[in-house]
């Protein structure tokens, strides 16, 4: 005969002697049983196997927006390019963008217009690859993507920025306008 599961408790000083169990009167029950046990290795286990697959995800990832960096300092750089801009014809945000942005970024910056997308080069053009990579697939518009030599670009998103103008709140446009500039003045 057995003895129910719940009944099966490890504790170092319980004494078993022919199936039946002298609990000890010094220590508490133990919490862990043997079936919690077996849980939670599975779930340590399950755990272990999700992260190998995110890391071996990340891999792929991480190589190819290496790539883009190793392209753009070859084919642009050389060019006096350091810059995408992706802006589009939208009322919020043109006329600040071509005013405020566009002058002290004109000679260093490749510019994709959103509005003008399906006229874009080619799908898999060397600007368009580096803004699907960077922009991903929220607050895409306005971005400028700003690369330096053997550093990771940094990304400056707009879009959150002009939402709060529209709002009245000029504070961080204004914030993010500086610190790119700034960014491309170094």
């Amino acid at each position: 005969m057995g003895i129910p599961p719940r009944e099966w408790r490890l504790r170092t000083t319980d004494v078993f002697v022919k199936e039946k169990h002298i609990p000890s009167p010094n220590f508490p029950k133990a919490s862990l049983t043997i079936q919690a046990l077996g849980s939670k290795a599975g779930s340590f286990f399950l755990f272990l196997l999700l992260l190998a697959v995110a890391i071996l995800a990340l891999i792929p990832y991480l190589l190819w927006g290496l790539a883009l960096h190793l392209a753009v300092w070859l084919r642009w750089f050389p060019q006096g390019k350091s810059i995408l801009l992706v802006y589009s014809h939208s009322p919020l945000w043109q006329d600040y963008l071509e005013s405020r942005i566009l002058p002290h970024l004109a000679r260093q910056a490749v510019i994709l217009n959103w509005s003008e997308r399906k006229k874009w080069e080619r799908r898999f053009s060397l600007p368009v690859l580096v803004f699907h990579y960077f922009g991903g697939r929220r607050e895409f518009n306005p971005l400028a993507v700003v690369f330096r030599p053997c550093r990771w670009a940094k990304i400056f998103r707009f879009w959150q920025p002009f939402q709060e103008f529209k709002h009245g709140k000029s504070e961080t446009l204004e914030k993010m306008t500086a610190e790119l500039l700034e960014e491309v003045r170094r």
